[in-house]
């Protein structure tokens, strides 16, 4: 199968290379992986970091609050690859189909809380600027008090942004096993 840029590697192939470079298995079932692996020291670093990224421990953003701010970017930049796959994750997780549709409009609903809010609102900020002005980093600082969970935001939301730009520009083909049609969702890509 042919991606607009890339062709998508045998999943035989993939599976052999990530075997050979460490990465995990599992992934060669993804679109995106099947096209990383072309490059196979990428594919492995790109596994590494989203696993820290994805995973909760002690102290961690919360699962919710990670894919809101995920959602939230595959919102803005138009990655339908990224909306889809962290949609499944979402409503894995119970976040609502009304919640998953707010996203795109997320200052005037009425269904995110004070902390959702303010990382989201930041979210948009470093997405727009690159950066925080005071008063959002002052919010973020007050909502997430330690340093690492500081850390943990600011790197989703660069490691996702980047992820889309990638995704994009690779112009990679959506997974289609396991996937729920969503007109309403779909409708936030027009």
């Amino acid at each position: 199968m042919l991606g607009s840029r890339l062709p998508l590697l045998d999943r035989d192939v993939a599976g052999s290379l990530a075997e050979e470079h460490g990465v995990p298995s599992q992934l060669v079932n993804y679109n995106s992986f099947r096209i990383f692996l072309h490059e196979p020291a990428i594919a492995r670093s790109l596994a590494i970091l989203l696993k820290t990224l994805l995973s909760t421990g002690e102290g961690a953003l919360s699962a919710k609050v990670k894919e809101l701010i995920i959602l939230r970017i595959a919102s803005e930049t138009g990655s339908r690859y990224e909306w889809t796959q962290h949609r499944k994750i979402a409503r894995g997780l119970g976040i609502s189909e009304d919640m998953l549709l707010a996203v795109k409009n997320w200052q005037q609903a009425t269904c995110f809380d004070e902390i959702d809010l303010i990382l989201l609102a930041a979210t948009d900020e470093i997405l727009a600027t690159g950066m925080f002005s005071d008063a959002s980093w002052n919010a973020c600082r007050r909502v997430l008090p330690s340093a690492g969970e500081q850390v943990e935001f600011v790197s989703v939301i660069a490691m996702f942004a980047a992820l889309s730009m990638l995704l994009r520009a690779l112009d990679v083909p959506l997974d289609t096993e396991g996937v729920e049609p969503s007109s309403k969702l779909d409708s936030l890509f027009e």
